[in-house]
């Protein structure tokens, strides 16, 4: 696929989307979304890639959706058909088989807050500011935010978010648990990204099993979910991957 909205590469088994509209601060538009679940799709397929790492410029990450593309709603359904493709990509984004990061920088606004808070990891600039103005426009963050934020960091540090409408700087996103790190922002893209390779270098099955758990069970009762957690265990002990380390481990 020709990508138009954003760029993408393959290094080192860490696939890499920069998001690529600079005139609009990254906002997110249709074309966007549409490229992002196309990604999504592609690299769940794709054996050569292990961890997914989603960016923006320096300056800004995201600064949210397309106003342009908010001013022409025209009715309550207009309005739901919206969301609902947000919702869609950033499904897509959360239910990938492999980790997917974040990697904050500059502004990171409404829409782009909600596509951080979709994806596994986040690791912040110094220079990141987060937030979620939309009750300033008299709406909410309808592609996800109200429910995802609340379960990330707790009920009272997500509606103080949400009600507010205020930015927080990265330390102050660290602090509640929003992002899991926090680098200069000089070469903030770097430790990132030797993160994510440290990542990839995991048999591929070995992380969507741990992904598939944590996400998964974290809303399951605790006893069906600690033994889905044997069962998968089980499976996982006959692949060749788990076979050929122990035994390596074993030599040592």
């Amino acid at each position: 696929m020709d990508y138009q909205a954003l760029v993408y590469s393959l290094s080192d088994r860490v696939g890499v989307v920069r998001l690529n509209r600079p005139e609009k601060m990254n906002s997110l538009n249709p074309q966007l979304l549409d490229e992002l679940a196309a990604i999504a799709a592609a690299v769940d397929h794709d054996p050569e890639v292990s961890v997914l790492v989603i960016t923006g410029t320096e300056k800004y990450f995201c600064a949210g959706a397309d106003i342009g593309e908010l001013a022409k709603i025209a009715s309550p359904e207009g309005g739901f058909q919206f969301t609902r493709r947000f919702h869609h990509t950033f499904q897509r984004l959360g239910n990938l088989s492999i980790p997917v990061i974040a990697a904050l920088s500059g502004y990171v606004l409404g829409g782009g807050f909600e596509l951080a808070i979709n994806c596994d990891l986040r690791y912040a600039s110094e220079s990141a500011v987060l937030g979620l103005p939309e009750v300033d426009l008299g709406v909410l963050p309808a592609a996800t935010g109200t429910q995802k934020l609340p379960r990330l960091v707790g009920l009272g540090a997500g509606l103080e978010l949400l009600l507010t409408g205020k930015r927080i700087d990265a330390k102050e996103a660290l602090r509640i648990g929003l992002v899991n790190g926090v680098f200069p922002k000089e070469t903030y893209m770097e430790e990132i990204m030797s993160i994510a390779r440290a990542m990839a270098q995991k048999p591929r099955a070995a992380l969507t099993a741990n992904k598939r758990l944590a996400t998964r069970g974290i809303d399951m009762p605790f006893e069906a979910a600690s033994v889905y957690e044997s069962t998968q265990f089980a499976a996982m002990c006959q692949t060749p991957d788990f076979q050929e380390r122990i035994h390596r481990f074993l030599k040592r």
